[in-house]
């Protein structure tokens, strides 16, 4: 089913389930003003610059949010402390045999 097809509802899900950016969405929705506008004259002003500014200023903010919660489970778990440093050392996996070279 095509993306505009879609209701609000599920649209909302694919953009939560990362199916598809803010930004694709946005430019998928305005390709589509311009393939039908001329047929049916349903815009005064189409404001595209500003329309994909708020899509990408989405996605910072969306990064951001995921950014922030996983710090903030890092350092409530002690895994990062508030210097930026990490207690967790990485060793090499002794259990498991090396690959064939």
């Amino acid at each position: 089913m095509s993306l505009y097809k879609q209701s609000l509802a599920e649209l909302a899900q694919g953009l939560k389930a990362r199916k598809f950016s803010s930004v694709e969405l946005t430019e998928l929705y305005l390709a589509r003003i311009d393939a039908q506008q001329a047929k049916l004259n349903a815009f005064i002003t189409v404001a595209r610059d500003s329309a994909l500014a708020s899509a990408r200023a989405q996605q910072v903010q969306a990064r951001w949010v995921w950014q922030t919660a996983l710090a903030q489970l890092a350092h409530d778990t002690g895994v990062l402390d508030t210097s930026g440093e990490t207690n967790i050392r990485v060793t090499p996996d002794t259990t498991r045999e090396a690959p064939p070279q």
